[in-house]
């Protein structure tokens, strides 16, 4: 059976988002794919019908186009920012009063709530979730982390950061222990290191809510085009060793390991592969 979509995906570079979302679905983790189309946002699924089952589309109502999507797979939450820089959260619910067979008992995705961010035409935002609910928002002048899974129901900003020059990427660790961020032709990869929660000291990066964070530089030969983290235990409460590859121009891929996976030290490398190869391994999750 073919479906007929909203649109095409926008030429950005955070425009579709997919994963195995665990509250999207009664019976289990459940393939949901995400992606914007100026100012729409369309949920797919794939169904016994078709491999492209268009679940819900949401009409952004900024005048705006949208710019950035990400999708939290634990909580099947979607995050989207548009170009003025006003980001927004959509969480999933089902009505379950329903019969179990009706197709109104498919999930319907709801706004949470709303944040702001700097806005940049010429330097696009991209946005990365962490656990429990954590959103990282990097924009031309700051790095940002929102609360999204607070008991009141509101986003919060626990920590910001600003940045001398945009970034290009970032991308939060699974676990938020790490971010990793690259500016546009940039040959070293900033990683900080999350050092608490709570208050802390003088010396360290501290945020809004007292998330402290420090930050080291990973040297690459050439201009870094690509990062990407490990992805998350498929099995819940289960924990692994974070693990950051990176690309260059050249197609050289770096690994970076942490020395230990509960005192979160400093990133240190693990390997180089003149190629893909040994990066696909790493998305694999071994």
């Amino acid at each position: 059976m073919r479906t007929i979509l909203p649109g095409l995906p926008s030429p950005h570079l955070q425009a579709l988002a997919t994963g195995y979302c665990q509250n999207a679905s009664e019976s289990g983790p459940r393939r949901i794919t995400v992606y914007i189309s100026g100012p729409a946002i369309s949920i797919l699924s794939p169904s016994p019908a078709s491999p492209s089952h268009l679940l819900q589309t949401i009409y952004d109502d900024d005048p705006t186009p949208l710019q950035c999507v990400a999708l939290d797979e634990p909580t099947a939450k979607i995050a989207v920012i548009t170009t003025s820089g006003t980001g927004r959260i959509y969480k999933p619910t089902i009505n379950t009063l329903l019969p179990i067979n009706s197709p109104e008992r498919e999930p319907r995705w709801v706004l949470q709530g709303t944040f702001s961010s700097s806005p940049s035409p010429s330097h696009p935002a991209t946005l990365s979730w962490g656990s429990d609910g954590e959103l990282l928002v990097s924009s031309s002048s700051s790095l940002q982390l929102w609360q999204t899974s607070r008991p009141e129901g509101d986003i919060h900003l626990s920590w910001s950061q600003p940045l001398p020059n945009p970034a290009k990427m970032a991308l939060l660790s699974y676990d938020s222990a790490y971010i990793a961020s690259v500016g546009r032709y940039d040959k070293l990869v900033k990683v900080w290191r999350r050092l608490s929660y709570g208050s802390g000291g003088a010396g360290t990066e501290e945020g809004v809510d007292g998330a402290r964070f420090d930050f080291v530089y990973l040297r690459h030969g050439d201009v870094v085009t690509r990062l990407e983290w490990r992805k998350r235990p498929r099995h819940e409460g289960q924990t692994v060793e974070n693990v950051l590859w990176t690309v260059d121009c050249k197609g050289r891929v770096k690994l970076w390991v942490g020395g230990d996976g509960h005192g979160m030290r400093e990133l240190r490398l693990w390997g180089v592969e003149l190629g893909m190869r040994m990066g696909w391994v790493v998305q694999g999750g071994i």
